[in-house]
């Protein structure tokens, strides 16, 4: 195996480690960015810090930086110790000032060493605004919810279902001022761009409804056994998932209808799940036969280039949604996470006194989080 670390300016490797379960650990200092596999660090000093976890398969499991942690002198730079897979122990030089996360260091004189210990499990500050997942209805009858997408100005959409015999299965839009609008025609609504743009489906497909409410049947421009759509940005483009007769993968359709394929390379099948105003797309994919129950992988996909992104030690990480910031929402399935990711951290989110909460998806521009969880069963949350 082989790889590149690289940017615009001056990298060096400067240590490197294993661990017992076979993931490689590399450190090193970088100027001004630093790209790897498709992951970008943006440092703000003259020499910053770079470590970077591969697993055994080679894949980038994740990314840290610290700024002004180094020098441009190599026989000074940082040197590693692994305490566990996801705790390291760093130490090396530095000049006037030197920030881990939170903690900022200043040296006394020219040259200080730096000691620290890094993570890359944080939790994210949120501020959550809870919501019931029931409302009662002018006539009476009570409607059940379960949230999928948010745009910037607060609204939610999910899907739903009555209380009556029989029941009835439909889309609903949750106003900022906690208003529910059921969108007749249709059973779910998945994601809404801040046009008033959704998308979501009916009982006979794929279908966007505009800001007026009127429902428009969705189709691709290639044959298909069947398809979903996930995510929808500002400019009307869509992401989604399609099916054949041994697989899925995924597609993203623009505004004018054209459709083109997505597949991460050597995977069984492709769940692209969201699309930010840029063009970067996020989901998950498998490798092996369909229906056996493999290790889930998270993806970004952008300009071309495909990167594999997983939380630390989970075996199903599901990339939910991603802003035009780039901050990228998930959840593990196996460890019961939910998480942010950006610009190399990931970052837990957890709910009031420690409950845990899913993520369903982000908003654009804000980063609003829309989720299940908390003492009303649903949520918004503002998180950094």
């Amino acid at each position: 195996m082989a790889t590149r670390l690289g940017g615009s300016q001056h990298e060096a490797a400067s240590g490197i480690a294993y661990d017992q379960e076979g993931n490689l650990y590399v450190e090193g200092v970088f100027q001004a960015g630093l790209n790897i596999q498709g992951l970008s660090l943006t440092g703000t000093k003259p020499y910053n810090m770079f470590v970077v976890k591969y697993t055994p398969t080679g894949s980038v499991a994740w990314v840290k930086k610290a700024d002004g942690a180094g020098t441009n002198a190599f026989e000074d730079n940082p040197r590693i110790a692994v305490e566990s897979e996801d705790t390291i122990l760093v130490t090396g030089a530095f000049k006037k000032t030197a920030s881990f996360d939170a903690i900022t260091l200043n040296s006394a004189g020219a040259e200080d060493i730096f000691l620290a210990k890094l993570t890359s499990k944080t939790q994210a500050s949120c501020t959550f605004t809870f919501f019931p997942l029931t409302a009662t209805l002018r006539n009476g009858v009570t409607f059940s919810m379960s949230p999928n997408g948010v745009n910037d100005f607060d609204t939610v959409v999910g899907s739903g279902f009555t209380n009556t015999n029989p029941v009835k299965n439909l889309g609903f839009i949750r106003w900022a001022n906690g208003g529910i609008t059921l969108v007749n025609g249709t059973i779910s609504l998945v994601d809404r761009n801040d046009l008033g743009v959704s998308i979501g489906y009916s009982a006979s497909g794929q279908v966007l409804v505009d800001s007026s409410g009127t429902i428009t049947p969705l189709q691709l421009s290639f044959n298909n056994n069947g398809f979903f759509s996930r995510g929808i940005n500002n400019w009307g483009s869509i992401v989604g998932s399609y099916n054949t007769s041994s697989a899925s993968n995924g597609f993203k359709r623009f505004s004018n209808g054209g459709t083109i394929k997505l597949g991460f390379p050597g995977a069984s099948s492709t769940f692209p799940r969201s699309i930010n105003d840029h063009g970067m797309i996020v989901g998950s994919y498998f490798v092996g036969p369909p229906g056996v129950q493999l290790p889930q992988n998270g993806f970004i996909y952008y300009q071309g280039k495909w990167a594999t992104l997983n939380y630390p030690a989970a075996l199903f990480t599901d990339l939910i949604g991603v802003s035009n910031k780039g901050v990228i929402a998930g959840n593990t399935t196996d460890l019961n996470v939910a998480f942010l990711y950006e610009n190399g951290q990931f970052k837990t989110i957890v709910g009031p006194k420690g409950v845990g909460v899913t993520v369903t998806g982000i908003s654009p521009k804000l980063g609003l989080i829309v989720g299940l969880g908390g003492p009303k069963g649903g949520f918004l949350a503002k998180c950094q």
